[in-house]
């Protein structure tokens, strides 16, 4: 039976080359997007998963009432997690940890490597599944002298795993460690990621401006909760753990699941709203659409060449082949149809996958296993039934007397569901071209923004080796260094790192009320290297001894605070007074889907980790390598390891600039899959019609009107798909820009513009094939009748 079946659909190809071909290029084009999709979001849903202790493992978390929002605080104090640990016997184990400032350099004999390090309570390797290849889970940070190092480090500096174990390393240049253990390299998938671990104790020593008190909060608390524990439940025991240790009415705590991180860290005034988990069910969205639209193609080319097995359906009825039969051998058809079409889509996609890596920024693969496979039979399954329910029961509806001597009686009904699959096809088509003008125009305006500085030409390097206790020699000697305009010292990177604090008071404040500011730690020429412009003041300069006393606001501040002289007022911070000396423009560090953030700036050196370097356009690359080839002179042992500040602004629109990409190839893909199925529709139109197309001619109509009679039919469904699409696409685009502060109008242009490609190209489709048609001898045509 099976047999037999597989023979009827290779008749069926042989006899419908074309109809064939259209949906097999559709449909494994349509099945390549999908499996991409698939992979990707897979590949997202497993981050931070990989745990054994997932469904107990939480993240513990502030929500700071300032008075106008409430915003959320992703790290706590070191204190926290030793009285949850005494207080709550939910909890079974609580850990801290803390990213290390910047990388470090580890060394053994003549080998040097900078790594990521990470200083995390010695309960860290039994909470988290990172792998140990040697030494104990309880034991490996249970001593102050013992660093715990990935495989890679010690591959690098020891040449094998095994000679690693008990040997000490030079942390930079000036602390020894004993290697206690070796853990796997940290996979991918993981929102964690470190070289190398310390004991958490350390932290204090290393950092010295890093203090314990319950309004500084820089640690991450992680809690592994008893089996029996519900997180609501324990989450309404936590939340007022600050008020009744440190009095302070105005924050709350909470926990939330460690693997939610990831895809679920956007807040709006302190509720979660979503994250990178938007993108995902955007893309699914996205695939199921392409999917979707190469479907609408099988099921349009089938009912409208259903005339030409009119007569194999009536011969088949006769011989007494019932109507479930037929249906079932449509759809094996199908299914067949869309296993070859997987089979060339796994290659394609095997194919496109290293360029598809390289715009998602993942090392992704196509690996045969039961998820593949499961998840390849389904969508087979699936689209199958999908592409063929539908003409299955049309085409075997068909009466024996009626189907044998060709009458076929098509309603207007029929017409207008496959008129309608065409405009949906290219409502979606549109949607996802204006979707991919919206997104370019706004990153477009993200780039062009005056940030109130200037970010361009501007590198940061680690403050390692001597430069930490001679520091001003070193910033002297660059500033010589010939394309050097100006240096400093700063903070780890600016963007999106900056603290926040609400400990700030000035006359006339009103009382009660809690304002957040953020802050930016600075040195005393930071504001010349980001070319920051003073509005009225000064800025910060050796030349006053006392400055360590003041403070700069930017405009923001000032119109919150309500000053109308600010400069010489005095405003009380963490305790402190201060004087404020300038006040500086607006500046934007953060995210544009952020509004402008009001922030003071004040001189605390040893809270300073890195150079930062503005250097001049000309000759970068030259001046690049007379920096390192100085900082490697005056800090032997230390790799030159550098980074442009512009590269961390792009890291903050990193999601939207991947979605940006993407957006543009599933927009092509889905435009060409419909114009496919327009091209197949035309080719049948065009056969259907070739008797009235040569009489047309014969009674003096030209080429060009032939052709407008053909494609005009066309056109006005691609243009009601228009229609529909420019509300449904305004919607969306709106929706999606009120995420940031700062943001583009939708003009008209962008909908005119997406209209227009989707016509014109829809055009040439049917154009090309309508102009063939319309030059073809009539006499052979009426030859036949």
């Amino acid at each position: 039976m099976l047999k037999r079946r597989m023979v009827l659909f290779l008749r069926r190809v042989q006899k419908s080359r074309r109809t064939f071909l259209i949906n097999f290029v559709g449909l494994a084009t349509g099945l390549s997007c999908v499996l991409l999709v698939y992979l990707w979001i897979s590949d997202e849903l497993k981050v931070d998963k990989f745990h054994e202790n997932d469904h107990r493992l939480v993240q513990t978390m502030l929500r700071h009432n300032s008075g106008d929002q409430i915003n959320v605080i992703f790290n706590n104090s070191t204190l926290l997690a030793p009285v949850l640990k005494d207080d709550f016997p939910e909890i079974e184990e609580a850990v801290r940890t803390v990213d290390a400032v910047q990388k470090s350099t580890l060394s053994y004999g003549d080998n040097s490597i900078n790594g990521q390090g990470l200083y995390a309570d010695r309960e860290f390797f039994q909470i988290f599944s990172f792998h140990l290849l040697h030494g104990a889970k309880t034991e490996v940070l249970s001593g102050a002298g013992n660093i715990v190092i990935s495989k890679k480090l010690a591959a690098k500096l020891f040449g094998s795993v095994e000679q690693s174990l008990g040997q000490s390393v030079t942390f930079n240049t000036s602390h020894i460690f004993q290697v206690s253990g070796v853990f796997e390299n940290v996979p991918t998938a993981s929102t964690m990621q470190f070289d190398f671990v310390l004991p958490f104790d350390l932290l204090f020593e290393h950092y010295p401006f890093f203090y314990e008190d319950w309004s500084f909060s820089f640690a991450n608390t992680f809690l592994l909760l008893k089996p029996e524990t519900e997180l609501t439940a324990f989450n309404k025991k936590i939340e007022n753990v600050l008020e009744i240790h440190e009095g302070d009415e105005t924050t709350t705590l909470f926990a939330r699941p460690y693997s939610e991180r990831y895809l679920y860290g956007t807040y709006e005034n302190g509720v979660q709203t979503g994250g990178r988990i938007d993108y995902v069910k955007l893309f699914a969205l996205i695939g199921f659409f392409i999917l979707v639209i190469a479907c609408i193609n099988f099921v349009n080319l089938s009912t409208a060449r259903a005339s030409l097995r009119m007569k194999e359906v009536g011969v088949r009825k006769a011989l007494g082949i019932k109507r479930r039969s037929l249906v079932m051998q449509f759809l094996i058809e199908s299914t067949l149809l869309v296993a070859l079409s997987l089979a060339a889509a796994i290659f394609l996609t095997i194919f496109l996958l290293p360029a598809f890596n390289r715009i998602t920024g993942k090392e992704m693969t196509l690996p045969i296993n039961w998820e593949i496979i499961l998840f390849g039979t389904i969508i087979t399954l699936l689209t199958g039934f999908i592409a063929g329910i539908y003409p299955a029961f049309y085409i075997s509806r068909f009466k024996i007397v009626n189907a044998l001597t060709g009458k076929l009686k098509t309603g207007v009904g029929e017409f207008m569901i496959r008129k309608g699959l065409v405009v949906f096809q290219f409502t979606l088509s549109i949607i996802l071209i204006i979707g991919v003008l919206v997104i370019y125009q706004q990153l477009e305006l993200i780039q062009s923004k005056n940030q109130g500085f200037d970010r361009e030409n501007v590198i940061y390097f680690a403050m390692d080796g001597k430069l930490k206790t001679n520091v001003e020699t070193f910033l002297s000697e660059v500033k010589n260094i010939p394309g050097v305009k100006e240096a400093a010292s700063a903070s780890s990177g600016i963007f999106g790192g900056n603290g926040r604090t609400s400990d700030l008071h000035w006359s006339g404040k009103e009382e009660g009320v809690e304002l957040g500011m953020r802050y930016l730690v600075a040195d005393y020429n930071l504001l010349e290297v980001l070319d920051m412009k003073m509005i009225e003041g000064r800025t910060f300069s050796r030349e006053y001894s006392a400055d360590s006393t003041k403070i700069i606001f930017n405009e923001a501040a000032i119109e919150l605070m309500g000053l109308q002289h600010p400069v010489g007022s005095t405003v009380r911070l963490w305790g402190e007074d201060k004087e404020i000396i300038g006040v500086v423009q607006n500046f934007h560090l953060q995210s544009l889907r952020d509004p402008l953030a009001p922030t003071f700036i004040f001189l605390q050196p040893d809270r300073l980790h890195t150079v930062m370097a503005k250097l001049e356009k000309e000759d970068l690359n030259e001046t690049i390598g007379s920096v390192a080839a100085f900082y490697e002179s005056y800090n032997p042992g230390f790799p030159f390891e550098y980074r442009f500040l512009d590269e961390d602004f792009q890291r903050l629109y990193e999601g939207e600039n991947r979605v940006s990409a993407l957006s543009k190839y599933f927009a092509g893909m889905a435009i060409l899959i419909s114009c496919l199925g327009l091209f197949g529709l035309a080719i049948f139109t065009s056969e259907r019609r070739r008797k009235e197309i040569s009489i047309r001619k014969v009674l003096g109509q030209s080429v060009a009107q032939v052709t407008l009679m053909l494609s005009k039919e066309f056109a006005k469904l691609v243009v009601l798909a228009i229609l529909i699409a420019l509300p449904i696409a305004y919607f969306l685009s709106n929706d999606w820009l009120s995420g940031f502060a700062y943001r583009i109008p939708l003009r008209l242009w962008y909908f005119t513009v997406a209209g227009m490609v989707a016509l014109i190209i829809a055009m040439l489709s049917v154009g090309s094939q309508a102009i063939r048609a319309a030059n073809r001898n009539p006499v052979n045509a009426l030859r036949e009748e």
